[in-house]
């Protein structure tokens, strides 16, 4: 597990992802805008972790997951309620895991793998700023 501060905390995010590469990009943006990130390849301990932080978002990548659905459910009964879940998919099986387009309010979020990191941190400020109305 990695584990990046920044300076002023907007808030805790959980990054899950079995490419280091990915988790390591995400995490750089995100710490520049102030989150604290925890950036965890092992999708289990990953879901541990989501336990006994209680962050403010997970994203997890789901070309990396063996079971997305198993550990998207573990992982939302342990996510506080004003957390938001970010589901990464590659955009070429867009219908693979059908059952994370079930609603759960605005907790889920499915977007495409290859969205920028940028383009993550600012669904994550919306997320946030939404929390505190």
């Amino acid at each position: 597990m990695v584990e990046r501060r920044s300076r002023t905390t907007k808030g805790i995010v959980v990054c899950i992802d079995g490419d280091s590469q990915s988790c390591e990009r995400i995490a750089e943006a995100l710490e520049v805008h102030g989150y604290h990130v925890l950036a965890i390849e092992n999708p289990w301990e990953g879901a541990k972790l989501v336990r006994i932080r209680r962050p403010d978002a997970v994203v997890i990548g789901s070309d990396t997951v063996d079971n997305v659905s198993g550990l998207r459910r573990t992982v939302t009964r342990h996510l506080p309620a004003h957390a938001a879940l970010i589901l990464r998919f590659r955009q070429s099986v867009p219908d693979a895991h059908s059952d994370c387009a079930e609603d759960d309010g605005s907790r889920v979020l499915r977007i495409d793998r290859s969205l920028s990191a940028d383009g993550l941190r600012w669904l994550l400020d919306r997320a946030v700023e939404n929390r505190w109305r």
